[in-house]
């Protein structure tokens, strides 16, 4: 009976993990904008550009990937350092913090009054300032595909 009862709450577990999706607006110190959509799982991330002649960055368990939103059969991983701690901030996810800091940037965390997500992320550091707006947030199950870099399969907004 045990057995059962411990499988059941598993279940629930992974039934019930918190998926966001949210539409994203990153807003530079000189006052350009870039648009586009996040979806959150308890393991993966994917921060995809409206643009097509931008890109889309995929974190999933096998690591951290860019895939070119006009070329999406072919990815290639993310060295660079800044990139890889700004992306870790979402290892804390659900139980984000309100700042992190390190040798390469500073990020402070808003947390939101009107949806289930952040409101704004904030980003210092030498080679970029900006915040990132993220709006329309809502928690919908997210199929793991749109979460594969080999191809990226399109998810329909």
């Amino acid at each position: 009976m045990i057995k059962y009862l411990i499988l059941i709450i598993f279940s629930f577990k992974s039934v019930f993990a918190l998926q966001i999706d949210c539409k994203f607006e990153e807003v530079y110190h000189d006052g350009s904008i870039q648009n586009g959509q996040v979806l959150i799982n308890e393991k993966n991330i994917r921060y995809e550009y409206f643009d097509d002649t931008l890109y889309t960055i995929v974190k999933n368990p096998t690591g951290l990937f860019l895939v070119t939103n006009y070329k999406k059969k072919e990815s290639e991983r993310i060295y660079d350092p800044l990139i890889r701690e700004i992306f870790t901030i979402y290892d804390d996810f659900p139980n984000l913090k309100s700042s992190y800091v390190n040798d390469n940037f500073e990020a402070k965390v808003y947390f939101s009054k009107n949806h289930i997500f952040i409101s704004r992320v904030s980003v210092l550091s030498n080679r970029v300032n900006l915040s990132i707006y993220f709006n329309d947030c809502k928690t919908k199950e997210i199929n793991e595909m749109f979460f594969r870099v080999d191809p990226l399969h399109d998810y329909i907004y």
